[in-house]
């Protein structure tokens, strides 16, 4: 309730800043534009996270950015959990923000308002980003226009296990459900660990769900989280995987499983991600789901106690709906310019470096002799503290094809383990927010499955028992809230084949 709220408010300022741009005649044509020899033009940024850029960063490039394009460019760097508040609390003070991070439906609402400069020129001059694919850019394009630049190609999650269990108990790296669970039940009955005690368990997950639709999607088309909502290809109808109790049942089946043999950490229900975390890293489960390319961290953690360790994900599986290795589509950065910026020109200049493959390795690595330099093939950090800003995943991943200043072996071991994931729409996140009654009501239906699916693991209730989920999502109103979001995503999509 309260982002829908806020995102309101935003969207409102979004009108307002259409309508301020009309009055000032900013159009994004270069008569805008100040030459290099004026004053530096003073632009600011709301950057999206405060995990990447150090402050060491911002200086550098705040300096770049002043030698390259006489741009005065002040970045605030905002916590990703507050983010929408403080966006909202910078046009209410009237800062004014020139390039902002805004997610896939406010950029769609922006755009389509007015409130945001289209990219097409940029993209088309530029030798970098006219020779990327199309698809890179489809989902930051509404109404033909571009309006944001491609980033990277996400990381899916991913389950991690421990190959030198596996190794240990000559197991080979399971291909599905069934293989998976052996190995688990391996982990957590045969001693992988060798200290003669029965002290670990075949994997844990965090009790509200979160990261754990890599087991979910091994027998369903989503994850059970809000609405659960998947695009049905075959008749080409958004649907809710809730629905789809065969299937659901067989997944609970397998977990309940898991949890009365042991396998399942019995403590999974009270599990957050950091306590989840810490059993993996200090060798108390043998699996654990989390962004594959957040590994190299856990490894060095890991190492430290345990020098043989290796760890890595499994491939993914392919069962009924295809790999249970799921990424939203598309690559968009999700940055974007407000048409009301004093210079278009310098603003798309200043995204372009930020964005492009220099600006990508300073933001996500730093710079080389200033915040960092590689000394007999080791990251050597010039500033205390920078380390915790490095972001090798990012480049891994960016659609640029960078390489890191220094390999990372298990990182670089893992991206490939994990090929073969698909992408696919975001259905919850695009098409809730669109329906007000889907708004208001996903966390509820999300709040009474995980109540049912909590108690059926643990044994309190039968696996038939979901039956009954089902007859309560329908007297809620589930199926006319699918009807109401199947609306709007075929009136959508007839506007967009008549455009």
């Amino acid at each position: 309730m309260v982002k829908k709220a806020t995102t309101t408010v935003i969207i409102g300022m979004f009108g307002l800043a259409a309508a301020l741009t009309s009055c000032s005649g900013i159009n994004g044509d270069a008569s805008t534009v100040t030459t290099d020899a004026d004053k530096p033009l003073s632009m600011l940024m709301m950057w999206y996270g405060d995990d990447v850029l150090s402050p060491a960063k911002q200086r550098l490039i705040h300096k770049r950015i002043m030698e390259k394009f006489n741009v005065d460019l002040r970045i605030e760097t905002v916590d990703k959990n507050n983010y929408d508040d403080q966006l909202n609390a910078a046009f209410m003070n009237g800062d004014n923000p020139d390039i902002v991070w805004m997610n896939s439906e406010m950029t769609r609402r922006a755009a389509y308002s007015g409130a945001l400069l289209p990219l097409d020129d940029l993209v088309k001059s530029s030798s970098v980003w006219s020779k990327m694919p199309k698809a890179y850019f489809a989902d930051s394009t509404y109404n033909g226009k571009i309006y944001s630049l491609p980033q990277q190609i996400q990381a899916p999650e991913s389950i991690y296990y421990r190959a030198d269990w596996a190794r240990k108990l000559n197991i080979k790296p399971p291909t599905n459900p069934e293989e998976l669970y052996q190995m688990l039940y391996a982990f957590a009955k045969n001693d992988p660990d060798g200290d003669g005690k029965a002290n670990t368990t075949g994997f844990t997950m965090e009790g509200n769900l979160s990261r754990t639709g890599a087991i979910w999607r091994m027998f369903l088309p989503a994850a059970p989280r809000k609405l659960a909502l998947y695009l049905d290809n075959q008749d080409d109808t958004i649907k809710s995987a809730y629905f789809v109790s065969g299937d659901m049942k067989r997944a609970l089946q397998w977990l309940r499983k898991g949890y009365s043999d042991g396998v399942l950490d019995k403590e999974w229900v009270l599990e957050k991600q950091k306590t989840a975390e810490e059993k993996f890293i200090t060798g108390k489960t043998g699996a654990w789901v989390m962004g594959a390319d957040l590994i190299w961290p856990r490894f060095d953690k890991m190492k430290a106690s345990f020098p043989e360790v290796d760890i890595t994900s499994i491939p993914p599986m392919i069962g009924p709906y295809g790999s249970n290795y799921v990424v939203r589509a598309g690559y968009s950065s999700n940055y974007v310019i407000l048409s009301r910026t004093k210079d278009p020109v310098k603003a798309k200049r200043v995204l372009d470096y930020l964005l492009g493959p220099e600006g990508t390795m300073e933001t996500h690595v730093g710079f080389e002799g200033r915040t960092y330099r590689v000394d007999n093939s080791q990251m050597k950090w010039l500033i205390p503290g920078e380390e915790k800003f490095y972001d090798p995943g990012a480049i891994l991943c960016s659609v640029h094809r960078l390489k890191l200043p220094v390999p990372i072996p298990v990182l670089e071991q893992n991206l490939k383990a994990i090929e073969g994931f698909k992408m696919e729409m975001n259905t919850n996140s695009l098409y809730i927010s669109r329906s007000e009654r889907a708004s208001h009501k996903a966390m509820d239906f999300e709040k009474l499955a995980l109540a049912y699916i909590r108690k059926i693991i643990i044994g309190q209730y039968t696996v038939d028992q979901y039956d009954d989920f089902i007859v309560e999502a329908k007297k809620m109103g589930l199926e006319s809230i699918l009807k109401e979001i199947n609306d709007i995503y075929k009136q959508e999509k007839k506007w967009a084949e008549d455009k």
